[in-house]
């Protein structure tokens, strides 16, 4: 097998790695900006009543996706973020349930390397031709 079919033989559908994932108390770490899983973080939103006490942790994101925007994802999701881009503005003033805004700072160093690199669902974008 080579290292294409290994890797294909590997990767779930959104709704597939849903399924996959704990319901409740879970750290979610997701690639920033560009990089973040659209496919995942939907299905997520959608099924957003399987799920409680789930921390989706991104550096920065400037996507305004359901799971932190809508009114209805408290108690289900919460967004730590490094940075408040746009729609994480919006959130927090129209949501603030949903969101955790930080600023990074020195001071912060512990939480990064501790917290933060410690994941239980760390998802990424792949394409496989």
């Amino acid at each position: 097998m080579n290292v294409q079919e290994v890797l294909k033989s590997k990767m779930l559908d959104s709704n597939e790695a849903i399924l996959k994932m704990p319901p409740s108390n879970i750290r979610v770490c997701i690639p920033a900006v560009a990089s973040a899983p659209p496919g995942l973080l939907e299905s997520m939103a959608q099924q957003y009543e399987r799920f409680s006490n789930v921390t989706v942790v991104q550096g920065v994101g400037f996507v305004p996706f359901r799971y932190f925007m809508e009114e209805k994802m408290v108690g289900h999701f919460l967004k730590e973020t490094s940075f408040c881009a746009a729609p994480d503005r919006k959130a927090q003033k129209e949501n603030p349930q949903c969101i955790t805004p930080s600023t990074i700072h020195l001071s912060e160093a512990t939480l990064l390397q501790t917290v933060w690199n410690h994941p239980n669902v760390c998802p990424s974008v792949q394409h496989v031709p």
